[in-house]
């Protein structure tokens, strides 16, 4: 399609004339060149930028950001939720998290295009981007449960509560470890947040369902960190002491062209081309310039009929020619 426009301004501007229109090609061709070369020269020499290094600073400061989260939420969660300090350093903490994710995915598109190591790599680190956010919403999610369970026994409820905490935060620990390329101490241990039933029983209808929530929540942390630590270990590797949990994704939807409109458009630069090469290698034509850009024109789609630049220059000289002389 570019082409095709491209095609069209050249001919303006040549005004439909053989050696005038190769010239201004070879002109543009001249200008994009020098403007490349100029780019590179400028990018390489004189202002030269490593984003590698800078995005191995941000993913670091994302883990440790989302790990101090972590850690809050977990305070508030203990009973610290009317701690106005504990709840504005969550909010703090939140904010920085969303920043640094969002430039933690900008910078790694573009690591992908400058290290070809990284671009070997990518659908690993596309991963491990995805469970970065889904670590986010994750724990978003935890925060917003913890309201409604303030006034239960969480130790009560959870025997295991305390091992399950602790086996979480470490699990960020060894994660911080990883994108500073030191090897993990130590690995992902199974532990599993498990309720007890007899002290469920005791909690009304209204407490179930708000302790269903938080426990579905918080236990999902679980899985979710594990394989963060096999995604990173792969991409870093560190060889995994564990199995790679199977994790189960959505079918990615086909992209399907739409045939007719693709058509329109090669049909649209191929018959700009054939003018253009017909007026540069077959001047004089006989009929005129104009009437071959005339009998292409008609062969086009109506849209694009209407808002060509050609048809008003076609227009213009048909109308001069019934001028006098």
């Amino acid at each position: 399609m570019m082409a095709g426009f491209a095609t069209a301004i050249i001919a303006v501007d040549a005004g439909l004339d053989a050696a005038a229109s190769f010239e201004v090609v070879i002109l543009r061709l001249q200008q994009t060149l020098l403007g490349l070369v100029t780019y590179i020269v400028v990018f390489v020499l004189l202002w030269p930028h490593d984003g590698y290094a800078l995005f191995k600073a941000v993913s670091c400061k994302l883990a440790s950001t989302q790990q101090k989260l972590y850690q809050v939420y977990r305070e508030l969660m203990r009973g610290q939720l009317g701690n106005a300090d504990k709840v504005q350093a969550a909010r703090t903490l939140r904010m920085q998290a969303i920043q640094q994710q969002a430039q933690f995915i900008q910078l790694l598109e573009g690591v992908e295009k400058e290290r070809y190591e990284v671009w070997e790599i990518r659908h690993k680190w596309e991963r491990y981007s995805e469970q970065v956010v889904e670590l986010g919403e994750t724990t978003a999610y935890w925060r917003e449960s913890i309201t409604e369970i303030q006034d239960l026994d969480l130790q009560e409820l959870l025997p295991n509560l305390t091992a399950f905490e602790i086996e979480v935060d470490d699990r960020l620990t060894q994660l911080r470890r990883m994108l500073a390329d030191d090897a993990p101490t130590q690995t992902p241990q199974t532990i599993e947040l498990v309720a007890n039933p007899d002290a469920l029983k005791k909690l009304s209808s209204f407490q179930k369902a708000a302790f269903t929530v938080f426990f579905n929540r918080l236990k999902s942390l679980e899985p979710l960190t594990r394989a963060m630590f096999n995604t990173l270990g792969d991409i870093k590797e560190f060889a995994p002491a564990i199995a790679p949990v199977a994790e189960s994704r959505p079918t990615p939807l086909m992209i399907v062209p739409d045939l007719d409109r693709l058509l329109g458009s090669l049909r649209v630069i191929l018959t700009l081309w054939l003018c253009y090469l017909t007026l540069i290698y077959f001047n004089p034509i006989p009929g005129g310039q104009t009437w071959l850009l005339w009998r292409r024109l008609r062969r086009w789609p109506w849209p694009l009929r209407h808002n060509c630049p050609s048809r008003c220059l076609c227009r213009h000289s048909r109308a001069s020619s019934f001028l006098p002389a």
